[in-house]
């Protein structure tokens, strides 16, 4: 990546530890909240380009913020160093001194700028893409929780974004599914449709996505611990239109299709969820991660149960 040029001015990474929780999904949630904190008081340009590389199998109990290096000052400590990444090693400086330096491994390179997915370090660090999205100031606003009533053009719309997912990634794909609280018939949402995509191969997949959302800047890509999703927003209003989920066969994502069949054929589960959102929804409108972690225990309990 060394022949880039600046691009990576327009990087900010963060790298959290994330633990052997019994549900990994949780921990990967409390680094999108802190990243969302971050950038959302980072001065950013509108349509500044942003990546996000997560620190997977660190031992110490540390999180390493890394910026830019035009950001304000009077962030938190340590959030102006500035890392590169080339084919041969990560380096981290301050004020243009180095202050840590990893050899690479293995690295895993795919997309614009040879972005990398993977790296692996000879300190034993893994390093995975985390994110990259394009940052505008009022997606903060945009994101708010908002349900609505149930539409009966979702499903409709749900067949036209599996078509379009296909056209991207190819036979990469072995299914679409239509889930989430839009798939379920009655169901209040946000309206926005998810999908389950299961590919074949996770690293193909985002090899071929990426240009794509390096030119287009109504995508994002996030990472979710085995598993990445795909935003698609509208792009006059940035409001999300769908986030496609994409993992292999084994990801424990799946289960929620189980859920979503349950609900359709139990009018009384359904119920209960619904009130559940609608009570998430007017607590944590301003935060979608933590309405979405605070739907899990229901969310189990009706997996699990029996």
């Amino acid at each position: 990546m060394g022949k880039t040029g600046n691009f990576f001015t327009s990087i900010t990474g963060i790298w959290e530890v994330f633990g052997h929780e019994s549900d990994p999904y949780d921990p990967c949630v409390r680094v999108h909240q802190t990243f969302f904190s971050t950038i959302n008081n980072s001065g950013y340009k509108n349509e500044t380009r942003i990546i996000r590389y997560d620190l997977i199998n660190r031992s110490s109990p540390e999180a390493i913020f890394i910026g830019t290096d035009n950001i304000p000052s009077g962030q938190e400590p340590g959030f102006q160093d500035l890392m590169t990444i080339s084919s041969e090693k990560i380096e981290i400086k301050t004020n243009n001194s180095l202050k840590e330096q990893f050899l690479l491994n293995d690295t895993q390179i795919s997309g614009p700028d040879n972005t990398p997915v993977r790296c692996v370090t000879d300190k034993g660090l893994v390093l995975y893409l985390g994110a990259m999205l394009w940052w505008y100031s009022q997606d903060t606003d945009v994101d708010l929780i908002k349900l609505v009533s149930y539409n009966p053009s979702w499903p409709v719309d749900a067949e036209l974004a599996g078509r379009y997912i296909m056209d991207l990634c190819g036979d990469t794909i072995n299914r679409v599914e239509h889930y989430g609280s839009t798939s379920i018939p009655g169901m209040p949402a946000k309206p926005v449709i998810d999908l389950l995509v299961e590919v074949k191969s996770l690293l193909k997949a985002i090899t071929l996505l990426l240009p794509v959302i390096s030119r287009t800047k109504n995508l994002e890509l996030w990472w979710y611990r085995g598993h990445y999703v795909l935003i698609k927003r509208d792009e006059k209003t940035r409001i999300r239109t769908h986030h496609f989920h994409l993992a292999t066969k084994q990801h424990r994502i799946w289960q929620g299709l189980k859920f979503r069949d349950l609900l359709r054929t139990n009018p009384d589960m359904a119920g209960a969820y619904a009130d559940l959102k609608l009570k998430l929804a007017e607590e944590y409108y301003y935060d979608r991660e933590r309405y979405t972690m605070e739907k899990s225990d229901f969310i189990r309990k009706i997996l699990y149960s029996g």
